[in-house]
């Protein structure tokens, strides 16, 4: 009997241990290929690495996406100059960011993988990888479409706490990139495609 009880115990710290540390918000979405928005630039953000929770949030620390596993999402930003940062459940050491300039009638696309000590988050463009590009539309055929649960939204911005401070260890991780990663990290315009 002690035995038994020991190892419920043991289960139940194992699993609380291997909790989210922010509530997951995010429910299935329908699988479509992206199409311009002429009011909007549109970002397709997928995560081919195993992450639990990625938060997404933008430039002024809003959550505006949250993804698991294998899987994307869609966004609608506005166009002009923008920051998107992927930050591993409230983890900002861990995160990594794209930047750059949006155009309204564009979709770009972003591709989240892992680097050693976190995420990895690059522009997928001809300019940034040419390699990669003609494989864009996988991500929305292999990886699952995840939206967020907007009744959800300000239980986690509640977890994640300040966002300025997740935001600050995101750039300082980002100020020790050499030029070239900076450059896979930073969308033009025209990388956008129409």
């Amino acid at each position: 009997m002690k035995t038994a009880v020991a190892v419920a115990v043991a289960a139940a710290l194992f699993v609380t241990a291997c909790a989210p540390a922010t509530r997951m918000i995010i429910k299935p979405g329908t699988k479509e290929q992206p199409v311009a928005d002429p009011a909007a630039a549109t970002i397709v953000v997928g995560n081919i690495s195993n992450w639990k929770v990625l938060n997404l949030l933008d430039e002024d620390g809003k959550v505006v996406g949250q993804l698991t596993g294998r899987s994307h999402t869609i966004l609608k930003r506005p166009a002009g100059p923008m920051k998107l940062f992927a930050i591993p459940e409230k983890e900002g050491a861990w995160g990594d960011r794209v930047e750059g300039t949006l155009e309204n009638g564009r979709v770009y696309y972003v591709k989240i993988g892992m680097r050693f000590g976190g995420a990895s988050v690059t522009t997928l463009s001809e300019r940034t990888d040419k390699e990669e590009w003609p494989n864009r539309k996988t991500y929305i055929d292999d990886l699952e479409r995840v939206n967020m649960d907007a009744v959800q939204i300000a239980g986690l911005t509640a977890d994640l706490g300040d966002p300025s401070k997740l935001i600050s260890a995101v750039e300082k991780v980002v100020a020790g990139w050499e030029p070239a990663d900076k450059t896979a990290r930073t969308f033009e315009a025209a990388d956008g495609e129409k």
